[in-house]
């Protein structure tokens, strides 16, 4: 039984919009609007193709144990047109007399036609797929980067039992030992220190702030794991090692349309997110000692655990990951993995200013209007890449206890 790969599409992009290019008075047998010429539009509305697998028995044979990595890709597509925007509407600067009456040669363009006067500046044929051009304000390479960071950290993780490492604990106890004492001498310094004395001070409150991230905390989710850890049944289980990692870009810009008429600015806000997940399905026989903690790759990677300021390095790499991750998961079996990119890329362009062309009529009324497009790939690839060292795409910087924790090594390792 051979599977079958199968595209299918929901909804649709409408183009049946167009802007109108009016004139009036362009002599005095033309006294009302009439229509001298049309342009297209961008399309609107929503879409949405996806590309996937059909397994046949698919459910008889889950049930039975199988599982599937298959390749997958979906594209969505919405575009919106907002408010009620209209083109330039301008006039001739001298007036000519039309049966005793003054007027004015006009010109005006009718509908949203910021989007036309986009096209064309971007040096784009909108009639193609009338759609606006996304530019790939995230390159390959960056998108690259958060597959290979996530692929890492699941390599890393399997073999491991991420709720417990007591091999850490065991080899820095003697430390652990010694923290009551350290914490009580803190805080007799932090309580005798004059208030003037600030430098010295903030330097002791930073050491205790270390003492109770990087000591007592893991020690106390030490034994707490250990306590639940014994107490779960040794057997064969199977175990899903998941990492997420995302990154975005956002870029705003001006693009001039120059034409004889009429110079219209007009706004581009482009947005280019990427969340990238990475996922391991294995199978292994939980003993009592992964569950206590005690695992093989957590004894291997422990030179690693045990540098001084390690944890910093693996704050803004995946050095620690990238060592793990050579590190074979023994006993485990993997019955399958995959990544998955989700994307979302956004374009908005708005009418900014408009001004007189080279044929210096005046303006009427300015270009107005907005227009949306946003497209979402999601795709899934069988198996994992390579591990690699890359710069981590997030250093927590916006997470209060980050923040906590860097400032008090600054404190405490500089005078």
């Amino acid at each position: 039984m051979l599977s079958v790969s199968r595209i299918r599409t929901r909804g649709s992009l409408k183009t049946e919009a167009w802007s109108s290019q009016d004139s009036i008075w362009d002599s005095c047998a033309y006294p009302t609007w009439r229509t001298m010429g049309t342009q297209p539009l961008y399309a609107t509305g929503e879409r949405q193709t996806t590309v996937d697998t059909v397994i046949p028995q698919f459910h008889k044979r889950v049930q039975n144990g199988e599982v599937f990595f298959n390749p997958y890709k979906t594209v969505k597509e919405t575009a919106v047109r907002t408010g009620t925007g209209n083109g330039v509407w301008r006039r001739s600067p001298t007036a000519q007399n039309c049966s005793g009456q003054s007027v004015y040669w006009a010109n005006r363009d009718v509908g949203n036609q910021v989007e036309n006067l986009h096209s064309v500046a971007r040096g784009q044929a909108l009639i193609a797929d009338r759609l606006p051009a996304l530019a790939d304000i995230m390159s390959p390479s960056d998108i690259n980067s958060l597959v290979v960071e996530a692929s890492t950290k699941v390599r890393n993780d399997r073999g491991r039992n991420k709720d417990l490492e007591l091999f850490e604990g065991l080899a820095e106890a003697d430390k652990s030992l010694g923290m009551l004492s350290e914490a009580q001498d803190g805080f007799r310094k932090l309580w005798n220190q004059k208030r003037r004395d600030y430098m010295r001070s903030s330097k002791t409150a930073a050491q205790l702030w270390l003492l109770y991230r990087y000591g007592f905390k893991p020690v106390m989710q030490d034994i707490q794991g250990l306590v639940e850890g014994l107490q779960k049944t040794a057997g064969l289980v199977r175990k899903t090692t998941r990492a997420s990692v995302s990154a975005e870009r956002h870029s705003m810009s001006t693009v001039t349309y120059t034409g004889t008429s009429q110079i219209v600015d007009i706004g581009e806000t482009l947005s280019d997110e990427v969340i990238v997940r990475a996922m391991s399905l294995d199978e292994f026989e939980a003993s009592s000692s992964y569950y206590a903690g005690f695992t093989v790759k957590g004894l291997v990677t422990l030179p690693w655990e045990l540098t001084r300021y390690s944890f910093v390095v693996d704050w803004f790499t995946n050095v620690g990951d990238f060592i793990g991750s050579l590190v074979p998961a023994v006993g485990w079996n993997q019955l399958g993995s995959c990544i998955t990119v989700d994307r979302r890329q956004t374009i908005m362009i708005s009418a900014l200013a408009t001004r007189m062309g080279s044929y210096n009529w005046p303006i009427v009324e300015p270009a107005s209007g907005t227009y949306l497009y946003t497209k979402r790939t999601k795709q899934r690839f069988p198996s994992l890449p390579t591990p690699g060292i890359v710069v981590k795409s997030n250093w927590r910087f916006a997470n209060l206890t980050r923040c906590l924790d860097s400032a008090a090594l600054l404190r405490a390792a500089f005078k």
